[in-house]
């Protein structure tokens, strides 16, 4: 069940977006600021899930970590390389701009978190080199805008107790749940900073599942073949939807005072045993937040799988094909970070534990950079591959996205 499903790719992780009717009551001042880091977010999560995906293999992803620590990067970057950071990841505004958008974005989801009945935490470090300076406004704008702590490391006199130290600190903001995130030999004497950012979430449902409830049952790995695995079920007013394709469901997370802006993972079931890879064609913008609009209140019976997943992929190749040419190659421009540095890889790894109780999930990624050279009663049976994503209700933003294909791996 706690096996780790490994992606080494060619770019990284899941992402689903939703507009929800909260933004609408913000005043007209704060909705833009949130509504344009949430685009961006569910559109880079709905690029990096495509890519990412494959046949036969769990996938857990957070976009939010990646768009987090890679929007940092972006602060330092100029010129060509800055326009295709806003193109792959889809910022509307840019500049510092930027920083400030996805700063309210954190704020207002760290704020409705503190206090309530889910933990929420999200941690940035920039690490750098004994022998780099970087720009004064880089470190002003990782200070304000990302509450980035700055932490100097012997890269190339000590790489591994550097290493160790990274992994360490992403350990600890994960709850343990993320370990190893860069792998040895990643860094070297050629480094020169490491950012990174850390995701934790661990939340209860707000109609947990009966233990006793839960038995054994099929699920349909392929239409073919199928294996036994602990089916949970639930009964009760759920959002639900469904067309001639597919079943949505939304579980709510226990929040503080019973309000509605708090988390829920949405799943997505297609029609068809063998549908997951047409459902995820259909994944965009427009197609999700009409699926999401016609979510309403109906009896459902509920059946989903117990499952653990991990993933984990290096993000280099997939960004190149996605569009950074230069970000990884010695003509990158990260000027506006400090003289002469490049993106040498990038890492991602994310954690994912569904059963009665609720939710835990985690996620870290690391950027190395280094010198350039109605009243009806529905059931819904998770009884075959399926999609879900954690999303926050008040902005709408996707945290985690995923896949399972198998949850017995």
């Amino acid at each position: 069940m706690n096996k780790i499903c490994r992606i080494v790719l060619v770019v990284l992780i899941i992402p689903i977006a939703v507009y929800v009717s909260a933004l609408s009551a913000m005043d007209q001042e704060t909705a833009p600021r949130l509504n344009r880091p949430v685009a961006a977010n569910n559109e880079f999560a709905f690029d990096i899930y495509r890519k990412m995906a494959a046949p036969g293999k769990n996938l857990f992803i957070s976009p939010l970590s990646m768009v987090t620590a890679f929007s940092m990067v972006y602060a330092g970057s100029r010129g060509v390389t800055a326009r295709e950071f806003e193109k792959v990841f889809h910022f509307k505004v840019t500049g510092e701009d930027m920083a400030r958008d996805w700063s309210a974005l954190m704020e207002d989801m760290n704020t409705r978190a503190k206090g309530g009945a889910y933990r929420l935490d999200s941690a940035n470090r920039v690490w750098i080199g004994k022998n780099v300076t970087p720009v004064d406004t880089f470190i002003d704008v990782m200070k304000k805008y990302y509450d980035a702590g700055l932490k100097q490391l012997d890269f190339a006199g000590k790489p591994e107790e550097s290493r160790a130290a990274i992994n360490k600190w992403v350990a600890k903001n994960t709850n343990d749940k993320i370990t190893g995130l860069v792998p040895e030999g990643a860094i070297t004497k050629a480094t020169n900073l490491v950012l990174t950012n850390a995701v934790y979430f661990l939340g209860t449902w707000e109609r947990p599942f009966d233990d006793k409830a839960t038995a054994r049952a099929d699920f349909f790995v392929t239409p073919a073949v199928k294996k036994e695995v602990d089916m949970m079920k639930s009964f009760g007013h759920f959002k639900y939807f469904e067309n001639n394709e597919l079943q949505a469901v939304s579980l709510p997370y226990k929040n503080k005072d019973g309000r509605g802006d708090g988390l829920s993972m949405i799943v997505l079931l297609p029609k068809g045993r063998a549908g997951i890879a047409g459902l995820e064609k259909k994944l965009t913008i427009d197609n999700w937040k009409k699926w999401n609009t016609r979510l309403e209140k109906n009896e459902v019976s509920v059946y989903l799988p117990r499952f653990e997943v991990t993933s984990f992929a290096s993000l280099a190749e997939v960004l190149r094909q996605m569009g950074m040419k230069t970000a990884f190659t010695p003509r990158a421009d990260f000027s506006g970070m400090a003289p002469g540095v490049a993106i040498s890889e990038a890492f991602h790894k994310a954690y994912v534990k569904v059963n009665e109780k609720g939710t835990e999930a985690a996620a870290a990624t690391a950027v190395i950079m280094v010198k350039a050279n109605g009243g009806k009663k529905f059931t819904f049976r998770a009884d075959h591959p399926f999609m879900f994503a954690i999303c926050d209700n008040g902005t709408g933003a996707i945290l985690f996205i995923g896949r399972v294909e198998d949850p017995g791996k």
